[in-house]
This record gives C-alpha cells, structure tokens and sequence, in this order.
C-alpha cells in the first residue's frame, strides 16, 4: 500500500508536519464505500476540540482486501482504540504491527471499542482535510 501518511502511537496519522490524533481529537463518523475500488473513512473533530481543526477523511484507491467487525454496523458511537498492521495471513488482531514493522503488502487495522473494527488494503491510501466542510 502506498500511503500519503505514516500512522504513530498507535492512534495518530501523521501527514507531513500534521498531527491527527484519530483517539483523542476526532470521533470516527463513517464508512464510504463508493465502489469496489475506492473507499472513504471519515472522522470528524470532536465537538468541544478547536475550531480550526478539519474533519479528515482517508481515502482507500483499487482496495483488495476489506473486512468490517461482525456487529460493526451495529453500533451508533464508534470509539478508536487503535490503528495498526496486520500481515494479509495473520487472522490475530489481539496485536497489531506498527509502522516500523510493516510492509506494504499488510492490511491497515482500525480497532474500534466493544471488538470492532476496519480491516483493508488498497494500492493507494491518502489522508484527505476536509477544508469547507463544516464542524458538526
């Protein structure tokens, strides 16, 4: 996966000098798919985080691999605990790769609160600021 970002600690995307702390400042706000080949995963500011915060979503180019927790969809608040690596063979998500250990081939790892989670792989993953857009 060629990727815009770096993911640090565990719960931050880091995008040239920006820092995007996915547990601490952003609420997960959904899951786009808008075809078999691109998906979106939006995360907005929390309501009480500065309002010069952006929301951001990442953006997921000729995706191959993608697998969403089993009661992911059942669930109105999403809280991120994680983010992470997994090898395309390794079904164990009880722990996860950081940036330093992966390669290109693992799948990006999103573990959400009550054993949710976002699994995927793509070509090509880019953060996107979501300039415009309003805070909700």
């Amino acid at each position: 996966m060629q990727k815009n970002f770096k993911v640090e600690q565990s719960n931050e995307i880091i995008l040239n000098n920006s820092v995007y702390d996915l547990h601490n400042v952003y609420d997960f706000s959904g899951i786009q798919i808008e075809n078999q080949k691109k998906i979106l995963i939006h995360f907005t500011p929390h309501a009480n985080a500065e309002k010069a915060i952006l929301p951001i979503s990442l953006q997921f180019v000729d995706v191959d691999y993608l697998n969403l927790g089993f009661s992911f969809m059942n669930t109105a608040i999403l809280d991120l605990d994680e983010i992470g690596y997994k090898n395309p063979d390794d079904p164990d998500d009880e722990w996860l790769l950081d940036e330093y250990q992966s390669t290109n081939i693992d799948h990006l790892f999103f573990r959400f609160c009550d054993n949710n989670f976002i699994r995927i792989h793509s070509r090509y993953a880019t953060v996107v600021e979501k300039r415009g857009f309003p805070k909700k």
